[in-house]
């Protein structure tokens, strides 16, 4: 093959893509207003440290994921992962890094997705072989980069022109699509050996090809349409496809010397790796002002990249994740990221559904999945780039333990698995019958690897295989005080059973797994029963309680038994349903048809024809004009299809309370001629609301054209009846050391702060007389607090106090600091995410106590509409809280109910206020003031109700 380096000659050419030269901006406010950041760093080889970036900014939460890879290290090698069962194959990012033996990797170019094989659009070279490329590269403007590794093993990022020519001796040419390209070979495409090895591949994909074999610069056979041929060891084919073969086929001939002439403007013969991507957007440590071919740069979604450091000694792949619980990012955000971690230079990669990382941790030889794709499964991609560790495993020079649990009981068997690594983290096989155990500051029994403490606090746990030692910690805290059951409540069909994790709560609300056999487990035996650590469910229907007891301590579980079945559409009245097809050749219908229904007198029809393409994805969607609301609790979705064993696969898309999608799947096969009912489970990870927007048929596989009809009737939704708590005993909760029966007078020395919860909307006069002998205890108090929405007047208060009103406040008395905050709209953020900012400096007192008031309770389901929100929150308190020693209270006013909960050291209360459920009032009960009582270093808190009970001889 003739090749010419550094010289390009200028034509004129239509480009097919669309191009954009919008400047992404460095400052945006995703990143620029950070309310909480964590980065978690982990090394998994030598040279390779994984770091995860998680921000919560003011318009959400972004996930990013980093593969900091020193390629000073002389064993860390970068290349391009393609499939080793076909060339061009899609397969996912985890396949390709296990399949290449790759340590850690990340998605590559882009590619033409309708496609399997496919082609990615840039270049590669792997082990200094140029492997493919595509043609008329970057000769109009530099749109599309490339990240290349030179011989000296230097990275850089370069816009590549590249030309291709094929002629023979009489000037007579074929033009040329790329080299071992998957396309549609209008153009010619140039195969060798560091592809295939005949054209049988290609020739699966078009059977009307034909070829013309080279061998040093001569043709030596040229094939009839569809042949098969060998690719010669020192030469090449070209393919073409048969309507642009046949005009020119003729004017070569066997014997003929003919030139392929490939023209790039960087020298590949000095190259060692390169992979295709997009444009630029970090140049020389700013922002290009022609960053070249950039994908929707406004719009945050998930982005792949590669960056490099500016001494060319650290190469990082980035990912971040989008369409789910992480915002994605814009071009201009990505910018601002890469930058902030030190970046240079940075090319971006095929982003979206695409985006994935997938490492070994450290010690281990499995891949692992690193990041959140968008589909909520890896999409299949054409290549990637992978951190490869070029060193034989060594001998052992570590030892991670590995506990199955970190916090337990008195005498809980804890299991310790071993990881053994050598000096570079690659895993060493070891034996637990190697291992010498031992135990600091903790003391119990061993049996084999299983330690059993039999002494409460934290200690060390040491295995020692010769001078090579492992630790890890183990927290041991006594007895439990309280018990916790998933599920909360059981809710079954006849037969079905359901696994029954149980844990144990300490003093302070930490948990700690406990095995289900050491419970004795009670419940009426038509309702189930209780076995293999299962809950077994009888055949009849009904309702009840599981009762779980360990000594004194008991639980109670509600169990419902049956199911509900609830009619959601049967396409009687006006088409609530249209067509539409991925990819836009798919073609259909959708209409309401009155010739066959299986209930009442109509169904829906749908009817659709999927072409002949082999390894393609084809699909046929019913959409829901306005998506059908389901029922609160459904399990799953029912429906009647009558079908005509088309085979193909029947799914439907729900879209739950956050916005989320997830596919469900009602047939893997349409497999049956007539009415079926088929059901979808509907994912334990759907939030409510939950509806129903399309229901579709696809296939990814279709090798003829066909023509196919479905008629769909009766969906429904299935759930559990409603679980009836009324009635439930109430389980043996925690004797929290801070709650203490305390006089409503006040002693001397001592600081009391009373709080109450809502007041407002008042709509009868128990109300009114209520919230007066509330005022006057409060007035009784040295401090006093009204939580949530009042609209209690400031001068009928006559202590100096606190009023909720929807704003951040903080105030110091004495040794305590109170904390006004407000999550009104459904979180801290969406509020005013400032509070985030205040509130972590606020933290950082010298008061001992911190009370914090606001009017939702992060505990309670539903009160944070960002549940991870909620979560962050508590994690901050407890690491106050466990790294401070302060004493931490969340007092919430929310809903109809008082409670308290102690979770891993902090304290949550939630006041109801004025407000009850139900006609029957009980003044005892339903009323009730929170007081806190203060001296010194001393806390401790009563629920007092403000009514005496009245009892009746």
């Amino acid at each position: 093959m003739k090749r010419r380096y550094n010289k390009i000659f200028y034509i004129c050419l239509i480009f097919c893509f669309v191009l954009t030269n919008e400047v992404p901006q460095v400052a945006e406010a995703a990143l620029s207003n950070v309310l909480h950041k964590q980065v978690d760093e982990q090394e998994i080889r030598k040279g390779v440290t994984y770091i995860k970036d998680r921000r919560l900014t003011e318009d959400g939460w972004l996930d990013t994921h980093i593969l900091k890879v020193d390629i000073t290290n002389p064993y860390i090698r970068l290349d391009v992962i393609e499939s080793r069962n076909e060339y061009n194959l899609k397969e996912t990012t985890t396949d390709l890094v296990k399949s290449n033996g790759a340590v850690a990797g990340i998605n590559g170019d882009f590619f033409d997705m309708s496609k399997n094989p496919t082609a990615s659009l840039g270049m590669v070279i792997r082990d200094g072989k140029l492997i493919s490329a595509s043609n008329y590269v970057n000769l109009k403007e530099n749109q599309w980069t490339t990240f290349f590794m030179d011989e000296g093993g230097m990275p850089f990022i370069d816009y590549c022109k590249v030309a291709m020519y094929f002629y023979n001796e009489d000037r007579v040419s074929f033009e040329i699509a790329g080299i071992n390209k998957v396309t549609t070979f209008k153009k010619g495409v140039y195969l060798d050996r560091n592809a295939y090895t005949t054209t049988a591949q290609v020739d699966k994909i078009n059977n009307t090809l034909y070829k013309i074999v080279v061998e040093n610069d001569v043709i030596t056979y040229i094939s009839q349409k569809g042949e098969t041929v060998e690719i010669p060891k020192d030469g090449y084919v070209i393919a073409i496809e048969e309507s642009v073969a046949v005009p020119k086929i003729n004017q070569f001939q066997i014997g003929q010397r003919v030139t392929f002439d490939l023209q790039t403007s960087i020298d590949l013969s000095k190259i060692k790796m390169a992979l295709g991507g997009a444009g630029k957007i970090v140049d020389k440590g700013s922002v290009p002002a022609n960053p070249g071919h950039l994908v929707s740069p406004n719009a945050r979604n998930p982005r792949t990249a590669l960056g490099i450091s500016k001494d060319g000694t650290t190469v990082y792949l980035i990912a971040v994740d989008g369409r789910n619980q992480s915002l994605g990012a814009t071009h201009g955000e990505m910018t601002s990221l890469l930058l902030g971690y030190g970046i240079y230079d940075a090319i971006h990669l095929d982003g979206g559904g695409s985006t994935t990382m997938a490492a070994k941790p450290a010690g281990k030889a499995e891949v692992t999945l690193l990041n959140k794709p968008s589909d909520g499964t890896q999409r299949k991609v054409v290549n990637g780039l992978g951190v490869f560790l070029d060193v034989p495993t060594g001998s052992l020079s570590g030892i991670r333990i590995v506990p199955k649990y970190t916090r337990v009981f008195k005498n809980t068997g804890v299991e310790m698995s071993v990881i053994g690594y050598d000096e570079n983290l690659n895993p060493v096989n070891i034996s637990i019958n190697e291992i010498k155990w031992s135990t600091e500051n903790i003391s119990g029994k061993w049996s084999g690897n299983v330690f059993y403490p039999e002494s409460v606090g934290t200690g060390i746990i040491t295995a020692q295989i010769g001078d090579v030692k492992g630790r890890t910690t183990l927290t041991c805290m006594g007895t439990p005080q309280e018990l916790k059951v998933t599920p909360e409540a059981i809710q079954l069909k006849p037969g079905e059973s359901v696994n029954l994790k149980v844990e144990g709560l300490d003093g302070e609300g930490y948990r700690a797994s406990i095995d289900w056999n050491k419970l004795t487990w009670k419940v009426d035996g038509v309702l189930g029963t209780v076995k293999d650590g299962k809950f077994i469910a009888g055949n009849s229907s009904g309702q009840g309680v599981l009762e779980g007891a360990l000594g004194e301590i008991k639980v109670y579980v509600p169990v419902v038994i049956g199911e509900q079945v609830t009619a959601v559409e049967s396409f009687e009245s006006q088409a609530n349903a249209e067509w539409t097809s991925y990819p836009s050749y798919v073609t259909g219908q959708v209409t309401i048809d009155s010739t066959v229904s299986y209930e009442g007198k109509k169904s829906v029809k749908m009817t659709y024809s999927f072409k002949a393409k082999p390894n393609e994805t084809q699909a046929a969607y019913l959409q829901f004009k306005k998506p059908l609301n389901l029922k609160a609790n459904s399990k799953a979705i029912g429906m009647w299809v009558y079908g005509d064993s088309s085979k193909d696969w029947l799914r439907g898309r729900i879209i739950d309370g956050n916005g989320s999608s997830h596919t469900i799947n009602f047939a893997s096969q349409i497999d049956w001629k007539g009415w079926k009912y088929v059901k979808a489970e509907i994912p334990k990870t759907a939030v409510s609301p939950i509806s129903l927007d399309r229901i579709y048929a696809v296939t990814l596989n279709n090798t003829a054209e066909r023509n196919n009809t479905l008629y769909i009737d009766h969906i429904s939704t299935i759930a559990s009846p409603e679980v009836n708590r009324n009635n439930l005993p109430s389980s043996t909760k925690i004797k929290d050391k801070y709650e203490k029966s305390l006089s409503k007078d006040p002693g001397q020395n001592t600081v009391d702060i009373t709080v109450f919860g809502t007041t407002s909307n008042k709509n009868t006069l128990l109300d009114e007389v209520v919230q007066r002998e509330v005022l006057a205890q409060m007035n009784n108090a040295s401090f006093s607090i009204y939580a949530g929405s009042t609209d209690i007047k400031a001068s009928d208060i006559k202590v100096p106090h606190m009023i909720w009103n929807s704003q951040y406040a903080v105030k110091d008395l004495n040794n305590t600091r109170i904390i006004q905050l407000s999550a009104s709209k459904g979180g801290i953020r969406a509020t005013n995410p400032e509070q985030w900012k205040y509130l972590q400096k606020d933290l950082q007192t010298e008061q001992p106590h911190i009370i914090i008031v606001m009017d939702k309770n992060p505990l309670s389901s539903g009160s944070f509409k960002d549940s991870m929100e909620a979560e962050l929150f508590h994690n901050v308190l407890k690491k106050v809280r466990e790294e401070q020693g302060k004493n931490i209270f969340v007092v919430s006013a929310e809903g109809y109910t008082t409670s308290v909960q102690v979770k891993e050291g902090v304290r949550y209360i939630n006041l109801n206020g004025l407000w009850y459920s139900g006609q029957d009032v009980n003044l005892y009960n339903d009323f009730s003031i929170l007081r806190f009582r203060i001296k010194d270093s001393e806390i401790y808190y009563d629920i007092q109700p403000v009514y005496p009970a009245v009892i009746v001889n």
